[in-house]
């Protein structure tokens, strides 16, 4: 029988058994198989029932793992079959089911173990308590198989009376043989859709505004800023572009500056290629100088980059920023709506001549 038992195990090893692939991993569940030889330690089952014999074990269990990333601890359920004394009047014999705790931490190719069970046991026609404990150690031979060396207790709970006794403790040594699967590893989920392309309407710049009237005379502010700004004896054709507007404090272009950018540009392209672009950044008086000329060079450069990103070479322009030396309104207003003319960036085209050309005009 013992050798039978033996060959149908080893078969089994080979029949189940396979290479594991690369991306395979190890089930969450495994199936054992032992047979254990050992003695009847109870006095009393020795002396009251006559069973001076030895006796045999024969057990099957599954376990499962009950937790992720937990390797070390099982929960198994167990079925055996223990016969007492074969050879005797009257041998002894139990079949038990047993829950059980399994703690099997594996140190390489080995796995040291230890199985506390409770269950019941069947002994004739009674049904008793039974409780067990068991020691051993594995040696994995593969990434499924394993065989193993274990010594166990087995103690079930009897009541006294005739021919009965109040425990049954059977020692026992065996070998099994563990068998956990590899499997393959679930699929990683497809990664998620990329979102459709997001359509963006793009539109189309403003029409260009009407010309607008002639301007009045230039006052005697303007004049004597204009005297600065173009001495009579130099050689310039200069042409003036409405300066590009800005809020307070800033130097972002606003919507109002967009609209101007688009005429500036027309004028830029319709100009002589050669004329040079001078951009003055001012801004108005209600800040102080460390603030105001930065803030006004930042506007004229700000000028600059949309003139660039435009299409305008960036060598044609000379950039300054005037803070608020050439204010436009006077009178000392610290209102910021009265101040708007003073945050501006001025354009002038300037074109070089010879004062022949000139005389030639």
């Amino acid at each position: 029988m013992v050798r039978w038992l033996c060959a149908g195990l080893a078969l089994s090893a080979c029949v189940v058994s396979r290479p594991a692939l690369a991306d395979d991993v190890e089930a969450r569940w495994a199936l054992r198989g032992s047979i254990s030889g050992g003695l009847m330690i109870s006095a009393d089952q020795r002396d009251v029932l006559a069973l001076d014999g030895g006796g045999g074990t024969l057990r099957i269990s599954g376990a499962g793992r009950p937790f992720d990333g937990v390797d070390w601890l099982e929960g198994e359920m167990s079925l055996g079959g223990s016969l007492v004394g074969p050879g005797e009047e009257r041998p002894g014999g139990a079949i038990d089911a047993l829950l059980a705790a399994r703690i099997a931490p594996r140190i390489d190719d080995v796995s040291p173990f230890a199985v506390i069970g409770l269950g019941v046991a069947f002994t004739g026609t009674l049904i008793r308590p039974a409780a067990s404990l068991a020691l051993g150690a594995a040696l994995h031979l593969d990434d499924e198989l394993a065989v193993s060396a274990e010594v166990s207790l087995l103690h079930v709970m009897q009541n006294d009376g005739v021919d009965q006794s109040d425990d049954a403790l059977f020692l026992s040594a065996g070998l099994g043989l563990w068998w956990r699967p590899m499997v393959r590893a679930p699929e990683p989920p497809p990664p998620p859709a990329p979102p459709p392309p997001r359509r963006v309407r793009v539109r189309p710049p403003p029409p260009p505004s009407p010309s607008p009237p002639p301007p009045p005379p230039p006052s005697e502010d303007l004049d004597a800023l204009l005297e600065r700004a173009i001495p009579t004896r130099s050689l310039h054709v200069v042409m003036l572009v409405p300066p590009v507007l800005f809020e307070h404090g800033e130097s972002a272009l606003t919507a109002a500056g967009e609209v101007t950018m688009h005429d500036v540009l027309e004028r830029v392209i319709a100009a002589d290629p050669s004329a040079r672009i001078v951009l003055q950044g001012h801004a108005d008086t209600t800040g102080t100088p460390e603030v105001n000329l930065p803030l006004s060079m930042r506007r004229a450069e700000v000028v600059a980059q949309w003139l660039v990103a435009h299409g305008v070479d960036r060598a044609r322009m000379v950039l300054r920023g005037e803070g608020t030396t050439r204010p436009l309104v006077q009178g000392g207003s610290d209102d910021v709506a009265t101040l708007a003319p003073d945050r501006r960036v001025t354009i002038r085209l300037e074109l070089e001549q010879t004062p022949t050309e000139e005389g030639a005009r």
